[in-house]
């Protein structure tokens, strides 16, 4: 965290099964039935289905490419008086987007201007591609105790370390440890102990930086055999680090409908819909590039590109 400008004293950390507990156990302790959470559209999946469970009021808010659009985000928090700010800022789930720090600065000012709580989800951004270029966490900038960030170890350890961490203010770091007694105790120890073991008998700085690499290899096979598909209306954005490409198709094209025609030819992806707020696009859809190598990835794109390129016969 230290490397991430976050010097926070034990009282201000709370370990977790996951950052998904940590955006449980603080949905759980902070919203009441009707509070409002303003939120990226679309923004990450599973956020969405906690704070559902909470029966909040999740309220999209317009965004570019780099991050929530400022004028539609003050008039929303004035109008709508929200509990608490969700983002993904830093090669966010699913659009691999990250936000200018221009935009993370001013989503400060107004979080202090309006006194509004603001959930820096970060599991992602050690996953940079241009370590020189990567802006800094929101928490990092925060002199008011106005941001909560979480993030794991799953994306850089390995995916079944269920080990994650939230950083914030202690009065709500206090609570937040009270209710995860009452859930599970503790985060299991043994794989604390061994987590412990690793980091320090292993270079994990050293094991970033081949995930990094190794990352950025595949996103270029899979970027290449998207550059391949001769669709007018296909769009994507070239992803700076992070795991997904999103992808927009034309107009004519549903991609949940779509999936059926590609787990025929043996190749998924997931629909762009359900990531959405309100009003989901249903010609998008999300590409991971991490879990497999360069030749399955170019095998797996080959019959992608198939299914889209036979939808040129129904338009």
């Amino acid at each position: 965290m230290k490397q991430k400008g976050l010097n926070r004293l034990a009282e201000n950390i709370l370990v977790t099964s996951g950052s998904q507990q940590a955006i449980d156990i603080f949905s759980r302790v902070m919203f009441n039935k009707g509070d409002v959470i303003l939120t990226e559209n679309p923004t990450y999946l599973a956020a969405l289905q906690v704070f559902e469970s909470y029966e909040t009021n999740v309220v999209a808010v317009e965004s570019d490419d780099d991050g929530m659009i400022l004028t539609d985000l003050e008039e929303k928090i004035e109008r709508l008086k929200p509990k608490c700010i969700y983002v993904v800022p830093t090669y966010s789930n699913p659009t691999g987007k990250v936000w200018s720090l221009e935009r993370r600065k001013k989503l400060l000012e107004l979080a202090n201007k309006y006194h509004v709580v603001i959930f820096e989800d970060d599991p992602y951004g050690e996953l940079q591609f241009d370590e020189k270029a990567a802006p800094p966490s929101i928490a990092s900038l925060d002199n008011n105790d106005l941001v909560l960030y979480t993030s794991t170890f799953s994306k850089t350890v390995v995916p079944a370390m269920r080990i994650g961490w939230i950083v914030g203010p202690h009065q709500i770091i206090r609570i937040m440890a009270q209710a995860k007694q009452a859930t599970d105790l503790h985060t299991n120890s043994i794989s604390q102990h061994a987590l412990i073991h690793l980091l320090h008998d292993f270079d994990i700085d050293e094991h970033i930086q081949i995930i990094r690499k190794t990352y950025y290899e595949r996103m270029l096979v899979m970027k290449r055999l998207l550059d391949s598909v001769e669709i007018d209306g296909l769009e994507y954005i070239v992803p700076k680090g992070g795991m997904f490409f999103w992808v927009k198709l034309p107009d004519h094209i549903n991609t949940k409908k779509l999936l059926n025609e590609a787990v025929k030819e043996g190749v998924a992806f997931v629909p762009g819909a359900p990531f959405y707020v309100s009003e989901p696009d249903q010609t998008t859809l999300r590409l991971n590039f991490t879990n497999s190598e360069p030749s399955l990835i170019e095998e797996g794109m080959k019959r992608f590109v198939k299914v889209l390129e036979a939808t040129k016969q129904h338009a």
